[in-house]
């Protein structure tokens, strides 16, 4: 119910908050793949911050459509209409020294693959000239595989529309292409809608009580509700249907993925409706886990593959054991390796070396 400029100045005044509460999931390193100019004054902050991860980011959507609700002078997302636009605010985005550079590949009726293609093309080719890495959204399989053939860096999202074919793992793989899965982010919109949200413990003890209470749909006023929150609460087992529909796919593709050798890098996709900035991560874990992936597998999705994701220097001196890197552990009190949920059985936390226990970093588990 909060005005959207005012949502926008709460994020803004609860930056610390958010780094503290990745900092108690034991998350010392975050991509943010998308958002306004602002963003990169977020990253800014991040390093200045002790009790926070280290932060990469990438500017505003280059996209096919546009968002102009959320215009308020400074646009998460920016409609591309010409290749040559493409290339005119990549170039004003390389000017804030970007980790990456985002195309949100929109694909409907009004917008099919091969009509935003060119854009992409153009996107790809530019950010590459500056040396700089393209992250795609891409949910759908004609999509991702026009994405990659352009030259996409990383898949964020899974193939959700139908399994992967041989092909297409096989590009994925020869173009050491990073897909990051946000298995998580799939069923939270429609779980917060029909009012069936699946918050873990470590979601409600680690995350931010003031954003968890605004998911509670039945609070608005039944005049102000949109239809689409109507429709979901009106028939639950439509919603939980259709978030079923998508797993049996995205699942399935992401163990073929796995199976094959494909760089996955654990992510969540947090900030959208119902996905918690921080511990959601442990939802994504058992979700990998109901794909078929080992805790090891796991564990490497989240360290080493993640490390790739995040790119660059930091990139390169985080994600495995060595000299030189960076001095980012989490401890833990019972092994990952007999159970996935143990990731959360966090004793303390290391952030460039120095120490966190849990009590000063947040709540314990109940």
């Amino acid at each position: 119910m909060r005005p959207y400029k005012d949502e926008v100045a709460w994020i803004k005044s609860h930056l610390n908050d958010v780094f503290a509460r990745y900092l108690r999931s034991g998350i010392t390193s975050v991509v943010d793949v998308g958002g306004p100019f602002w963003n990169f004054e977020v990253r800014k902050t991040a390093i200045a911050t002790a009790k926070a991860p280290r932060v990469a980011v990438a500017g505003p959507l280059i996209s096919s459509v546009s968002r102009p609700q959320l215009d308020l002078g400074d646009p998460p997302i920016v409609k591309i209409d010409t290749p040559d636009q493409a290339r005119e605010f990549v170039h004003k985005l390389a000017a804030q020294n970007p980790d990456l550079v985002k195309i949100w590949y929109i694909v409907d009726k009004d917008h099919p693959v091969d009509s935003f293609r060119p854009i992409v093309r153009a996107t790809i080719d530019e950010s590459h000239a500056h040396k700089i890495r393209i992250a795609v959204h891409a949910t759908e399989l004609d999509t991702a595989r026009a994405a990659v053939e352009e030259g996409a860096d990383v898949l964020v999202h899974s193939v959700i529309d139908k399994p992967v074919d041989d092909a297409f793992v096989k590009l994925l793989r020869d173009r050491h292409t990073i897909l990051c899965p946000t298995l998580v982010v799939f069923e939270r919109y429609g779980r917060t809608f029909a009012n069936k949200l699946n918050l873990t413990p470590e979601e409600k003890a680690w995350g931010n009580p003031e954003v968890i209470a605004t998911l509670d749909v039945t609070k608005i006023p039944p005049d102000k509700l949109p239809d689409r929150i109507k429709t979901a609460l009106a028939k639950p087992d439509e919603a939980l249907g259709r978030i079923k529909k998508i797993y049996e796919v995205a699942l399935k593709n992401l163990n073929t993925l796995e199976d094959a050798g494909v760089t996955i890098a654990a992510g969540t996709d947090a900030g959208n409706i119902g996905t918690i900035h921080g511990p959601a991560l442990f939802r994504e874990f058992q979700l990998m886990k109901e794909a078929g992936l080992t805790n090891m597998q796991i564990l490497q999705c989240a360290t080493a593959n993640a490390a790739k994701l995040f790119g660059g220097e930091t990139g390169a001196h985080t994600g495995n054991l060595g000299c030189d890197n960076f001095a980012d552990l989490v401890v833990l009190k019972s092994n990952p390796l007999d159970d996935i949920k143990n990731t959360s059985d966090i004793d303390s936390v290391m952030k460039n070396g120095v120490l966190y226990p849990t009590n000063e970093l947040g709540p314990a588990l109940h």
